[in-house]
């Protein structure tokens, strides 16, 4: 069903979305070696790496992997 007379359709866009990944040296490597922007983070309370990418729609992407892996 689509919007009421006079209304638009949301736009879809959504703040970002997360998963839990394995591999984070081998990402970070694919990731310069497509010139693709991120930034990195590291999570306090858990040391967790977080990856953060822009999908081509603008959307945040967060990759996260666990602190036992180094980059």
């Amino acid at each position: 069903m689509g919007p009421a007379e006079g209304e638009t359709a949301a736009v879809g866009q959504i703040d970002h979305f997360a998963f839990m990944a394995s591999g984070l040296s081998d990402f970070i490597a694919n990731l310069e070696k497509r010139n693709i922007e991120y930034a990195t983070r590291t999570i306090p309370e858990l040391g967790n790496t977080q990856v953060n990418v822009r999908d081509p729609d603008g959307n945040r992407i967060e990759i996260q992997f666990l602190a036992s892996e180094s980059a």
